[in-house]
């Protein structure tokens, strides 16, 4: 799975378990942490701008689990486990809301 945050840093999930960032000028990659998750099947990933976390649809043959990994640190936390076998396909997180603007409480 790939995502990228607000800035457009890209992050990754590994097929050897690992959380990545990508550099996208040259594909290289930098180890965030292993998260020793490997999925069986392709996976997806989203990123929550305002919160740093990187939200993954983790799947195999014998379970299957929303995560949520830390940007900064790679900590991944199980959220929920999908019965069933579902996964989860093509998530999405919008951008954060904008700032709404500062009103002058003065009068003239």
């Amino acid at each position: 799975s790939m995502a990228a945050d607000g800035a457009g840093q890209l992050y990754a999930t590994t097929t050897d378990g690992a959380f990545v960032k990508v550099n996208k000028t040259t594909g290289a990659t930098t180890t965030v942490a292993t998260i020793g998750l490997v999925s069986a099947y392709n996976t997806s990933g989203a990123i929550d701008p305002g919160a740093g976390i990187y939200y993954y649809a983790y799947t195999t043959d014998a379970a299957s689990a929303l995560y949520a990994i830390d940007l900064a640190t790679g900590a991944a936390n199980k959220l929920y486990d999908m019965p069933d076998g579902q996964n989860i396909v093509g998530p999405v997180s919008p951008k954060a809301p904008p700032t709404p603007p500062v009103r002058s409480t003065t009068s003239p």
